[in-house]
């Protein structure tokens, strides 16, 4: 990312030190451990921060309240308001921002300092151009221009022009802001200011660079760099941001190893200047750069370093588009369930900040994560919520070149209004003179507002000409603009269109598998029957399922089970289907009674079938598979289970008895022994429950975290009192509840079963 220079960081807010800042340092700390006067003192520290270019706003505040009540420390107090005022502004307490910098030009008028005045004037108007008030910050760059042409301070003068380059820059008239620019270096090249040149020559190319012109902007990075070798200013930021912008070009175009090169410059510098947030920008660059050439543990490393500045320093933003990119390296990398987790927890950020932008780039990352795992109804969704993202991006940089052209307007209207008025004022004042004058003086005097009036009537005239060239100039660029977005529009309406035809597709065939599937569940007349006072809580996370419940009947004893298959969605059901007719075949055609007998057998089938794949396919399923029989003696269950449990909360009883599956699926795995037949007395009035493990890490809550078997636990004890139909109403509301704001994050089966 190419980067424009804050000039009221270095030029205007913080002195920029090129020599000796080690000697300079050490001096200033010396001076303050032997300072002995509260003056003094408070002097010295303003000097410290100011040399470091501290950054924390509380360091700022407490040398404002060290000044209170001192004469002496009223231009520090000024200073220092200016500096809190601009690091308000950078990490969003606007309001603050207001108040710190109407402060200082406050302090500046009352002690007549102009040149300060002019400063605060200045920053003023770029915190009223960040919050879009365009007409007072055009209007304020002005009253700092004139301050600056009446003390002749070619500095000044260079600076105020420069803040009108910006403004215009982001009104989007980017011609009008190269103009400014121009005057900006022609007034920095008459005061010898080399520095200066070469932080406007850096601007002007970012322009370039946006206007698509790479070697413009390369040609003004590199004067820009000459210009700073020749001021002896190498080892300042403008240099390493003149760089950083290079480096750019250079990975734009391919130069992968020479734009590396440079970035790893950069961050030794910010590291060795102990400038976090610049250092975790050139190391996302980084992170970048390796990730796109082959070298993943480098780039994995470097992203999780930057999350963690980024955290540590709470600059949101960033750290939200540091988190994209993480997900999508993740997703590229095979890791999919880990990158699509992540740049979930992204887009809710995004949509936190109301960021069109963020949320447009996550969601292109969302549809490239859940076509990975071909969650295509997800996938979909994503990719028309990116279309209408990018339909409202262009509609706002519309809206911004649009508005730009208004604020001119306006501005250039309040600056004619002010003109008339003065006029007025003038000609007010002539006619009372001239009522004290002779007859021909007063002629005289007639004569010479008679040439004024004419003067003003064709400088109004032309005023009216040009603007009207420049209205027209706008019109065309507008309906160019107009036109180009038309284009890219049918263009996305063509592509959307293609691919819904093959996501409607894709969702016909979905929904096809959906009644395959449902037609191997138990059907409802068959539930009934063999389960009265039971429920069952089927919750798939897609179309489709990898979960299923299993119901069947022999020789009077009912077989009943909670299957949780690899995966969810098209693969799990696929899976789900083949387990499913391995558990119908051992009970129902080789005769198997004993659940842990059936497990064995299952499990044999269930890798018999998939070892006839030439690749090593490990897909399987966890199952607890009840068994019981209603005996003289009364009832009498067997359980078996491959890393699911049976639940069992006695009658009266306030504890939930937990009896453990083995820890082995049912497929192919690195050990295998046979699975333990559980014996178990039940009674009268006993409720089980058998579950997969979607219930229980579901994600939720007010922080966000999963739900645990341990809360699970607790609900189930909760609803004893009520009966099972209500129980499944009372469980799926809290699902729905603790999962509020966060996708369903795997398919949920939930069997209930109160014995009678």
């Amino acid at each position: 990312m190419e980067l424009r220079i804050v000039a009221i960081i270095l030029s205007l807010i913080f002195s920029v030190i090129s020599f000796g800042q080690d000697l300079v340092l050490d001096s200033l700390e010396t001076e303050l451990k032997n300072c002995t006067d509260h003056v003094s003192c408070t002097k010295t520290k303003y000097e410290i921060g100011n040399y470091e270019h501290t950054f924390r706003l509380s360091f700022w505040d407490s040398i404002i309240n060290a000044c209170e009540g001192y004469n002496e420390l009223i231009l520090t107090k000024g200073l220092s308001h200016n500096i809190a005022g601009f690091i308000s502004d950078y990490i969003g307490e606007r309001n603050q921002a207001d108040i710190h910098f109407h402060e200082a030009i406050d302090i500046f008028e009352k002690e007549k300092d102009s040149s300060n005045l002019s400063v605060s004037i200045w920053n003023l108007a770029v915190h009223y151009q960040d919050i879009g008030d365009y007409v007072n910050a055009l209007d304020l760059m002005n009253q700092a221009l004139d301050l600056s042409l009446k003390m002749k301070d070619l500095q000044l003068i260079a600076e105020a022009y420069n803040g009108l380059a910006v403004t215009y820059d982001y009104l989007g008239n980017q011609m009008q802001s190269l103009h400014y620019y121009e005057l900006a270096y022609s007034n920095m090249l008459k005061a010898a200011d080399t520095a200066g040149m070469a932080y406007v020559l850096t601007n002007m190319g970012t322009i370039y660079s946006d206007q698509d012109d790479p070697e413009s902007a390369e040609s003004n990075y590199l004067k820009s760099i000459e210009l700073l070798k020749l001021s002896h200013n190498l080892e300042t930021d403008y240099y390493y941001t003149n760089l950083n912008n290079l480096a750019t070009i250079y990975n734009k175009r391919g130069e992968k190893q020479k734009a590396e090169e440079i970035f790893l410059k950069n961050i030794a510098y910010y590291k060795e200047m102990d400038n976090p947030l610049e250092y975790a920008s050139g190391l996302l660059n980084l992170a970048l750069i390796h990730s796109e050439t082959g070298q993943p543990k480098k780039a994995e490393e470097e992203f999780k370093e930057t999350i963690d500045i980024y955290t540590s320093l709470e600059t949101n933003y960033e750290l939200a588009k540091t988190k994209r990119e993480y997900a999508k390296f993740l997703i590229q990398s095979y890791r999919t369930e880990e990158g699509l987790k992540l740049i979930k927890e992204v887009y809710k950020d995004a949509l936190n900040m109301s960021s069109l932008e963020l949320q447009y780039e996550v969601t292109e990352v969302m549809i490239d994560g859940f076509m990975a795992i071909k969650d295509f109804e997800s996938a979909l969704i994503y990719q028309k919520k990116h279309e209408q993202l990018g339909d409202q991006l262009l509609n706002e940089q519309t809206k911004k070149a649009t508005i730009g052209q208004q604020f001119e307007i306006e501005y250039l209207a309040k600056v004619a209004a002010d003109s008339i008025k003065n006029a007025e004022k003038e000609k007010l004042q002539q006619a009372e003179l001239a009522a004290e004058k002779s007859e021909k003086e007063k002629l005289q005097l007639e004569s010479k507002q008679r040439k004024q009036q004419n003067i003003f009537l064709i400088v109004g005239l032309s005023i009216t000409v040009l603007f009207g060239l420049f209205i027209f100039n706008r019109f065309q660029v507008t309906r160019k603009q107009k036109s180009i977005i038309e284009d890219q529009k049918h263009q996305v309406d063509a592509a959307y269109e293609t691919l819904e035809e093959k996501n409607q597709e894709i969702l016909d065939s979905i929904t096809y598998a959906k009644r395959i599937q449902t037609a191997i569940l138990p059907s409802d007349e068959k539930w009934d029957s063999l389960m009265r006072n039971a429920f069952v809580l089927y919750l798939p996370k897609d179309i489709v399922a990898g979960d299923f419940y299993w119901l069947e009947l022999k020789e009077d004893i009912t077989f009943f089970a909670a299957a949780d298959c690899t995966g969810h969605g098209v693969p799990g059901a696929m899976v789900s289907v083949v387990c499913n007719s391995a558990l119908n075949k051992v009970v129902g055609e080789l005769g198997y009674m004993k659940p842990g007998e059936i497990l064995d057998e299952t499990k044999k089938i269930i890798v018999d079938e998939f070892s006839k794949s030439s690749e090593d396919v490990k897909d399987g399923m966890d199952i607890a598979l009840c068994r019981l029989e209603l005996r003289k003696d009364g009832y009498h269950l067997m359980y078996a289970g491959a890393n699911n449990p049976l639940w069992i909360i006695r009658k009266d009883s306030n504890e939930v008895e937990e009896i453990k599956g083995d820890k082995q699926p049912i497929g192919k795995s690195d050990s295998t022994k046979n699975f333990t037949n559980h014996d178990l007395k039940v009674f009268s009035g006993d409720t089980l429950y058998i579950f997969s493990d979607g219930f229980a890490d579901q994600f939720g809550g007010e922080a966000g975290k999963k739900l645990k078997t341990g809360n699970f636990k607790k609900l189930l004890l909760d609803l004893q009192q009520f009966e099972m139909s209500e129980q499944q109403t009372k469980i799926h509301s809290y699902f729905n509840a603790w999962k509020e704001g966060y996708d369903q994050l795997d398919d949920v089966c939930v069997i209930g079963l109160r014995l009678e």
